[in-house]
């Protein structure tokens, strides 16, 4: 009962906060009795509650669903987060993170930015591709640090404590936002505004921008210009660091564009026509 109050608190807390999660983005999980609690695809964890947006599965490789009182399915994460022995796993979309994440070179820019150890994981497609990077990452270094970077996605922090999980989150998260104001670079805000969707910085780009027209309901179009701003943002900050941004491969959209999972993530969501 008490890590389902963390696992709630935290999702509600992360998820509040645009320039950690944009939209449907990021995640929580438990993990208690050999079993995986974590938010379900598509939802938001702004808006989970007791017996809503998450899922519980087998904690093991197979992540059979044991409980699915929505009709959900596990997040495409799920596998990333089972690879982690953690009891709690957050990850978060931090647009100050992701400045350097989406930038060539970000890894040598965050050794420097960051006083914690932490993984840098290059890109790889959400889902199995990720959590095999990772699963060679772990089989190679022996042990794993409880920050984890993911090139052109996010950041992900890990601990048996839920606080210190959400202590390490915000902790990296604000040594790459202090870095930023220190060089002239305001913080994060949603704007209302759309963006140039011809390149890609990260997956839910890919997911949810399109060329053609966009049929949003009135009530989540928040949420996506919460997901333009963090493309703009991400995109203004490395120019203005006289950085370079390293999109996403051509290769690499189309194969994320036809992953059956993101294909249920962007219908769940019901955005698209």
């Amino acid at each position: 009962m008490v890590k389902m109050q963390h696992f709630l608190r935290i999702s509600k807390y992360i998820g509040s906060l645009p320039d950690l999660v944009q939209g449907p983005g990021g995640n929580v999980s438990i993990k208690t009795n050999g079993h995986i609690v974590i938010k379900a695809s598509g939802f938001c964890l702004r808006d989970i509650r007791k017996n809503y947006g998450y899922i519980k599965v087998k904690n093991s490789p197979d992540m059979i669903v044991v409980a699915n009182g929505d009709s959900s399915t596990p997040s495409i994460e799920t596998f990333l987060h089972v690879l982690i022995d953690s009891k709690y796993v957050i990850h978060a979309h931090s647009v100050s993170i992701n400045v350097f994440s989406c930038m060539k070179n970000g890894e040598q820019e965050l050794r420097k930015i960051i006083k914690l150890p932490f993984l840098f994981l290059r890109f790889r497609r959400p889902g199995a591709d990720i959590g095999r990077e990772l699963k060679k990452a772990i089989r190679k270094n022996k042990t794993l640090p409880s920050v984890i970077v993911l090139q052109n996605h996010g950041l992900i922090t890990h601990h048996n404590s839920a606080q210190k999980a959400l202590d390490l989150m915000m902790i990296t998260d604000l040594y790459a936002k202090k870095y930023l104001e220190k060089n002239g670079i305001v913080p994060f805000k949603v704007l209302k505004e759309r963006c140039d969707v011809n390149n890609h910085l990260f997956p839910d780009s890919v997911v949810f921008f399109t060329k053609n027209k966009m049929d949003i309901a009135l009530e989540r179009k928040e949420l996506f210009f919460e997901l333009y701003s963090a493309h703009n943002y991400i995109l203004d900050s490395i120019s203005k660091l006289g950085k370079t941004p390293n999109f996403l491969s051509a290769s690499e959209v189309k194969k994320i564009r036809n992953m059956r999972q993101e294909k249920y993530r962007k219908n769940k969501y019901a955005i698209l026509k």
